[in-house]
């Protein structure tokens, strides 16, 4: 499955493509854009929205070193 982001609030540029092809890929490709803004995911084939999981744990609104279920973080939590 293909993948494709947006960001309605900043952008105009519509709706762009992801390299993932699942969707714990595309969540950690695009994790970075997601602790700043409210991004939008869809399948490429559908068009429908997807909830993509979080790649990664957050402690006190600090992003985490692991993914959830991966282990002890740096933070000191089991995520």
């Amino acid at each position: 499955m293909k993948f494709e982001y947006r960001l309605p609030l900043v952008s105009n540029d519509g709706w762009l493509p992801l390299m993932a092809t699942n969707e714990y890929d595309a969540s950690e490709e695009i994790a970075h854009l997601r602790e700043f803004y409210d991004v939008q995911v869809r399948s490429s084939e559908t068009k429908k929205l997807v909830n993509l999981p979080a790649p990664y744990g957050y402690n006190g609104g600090r992003r985490c070193d692991t993914p959830p279920g991966g282990g002890p973080c740096s933070c000191g939590a089991w995520h």
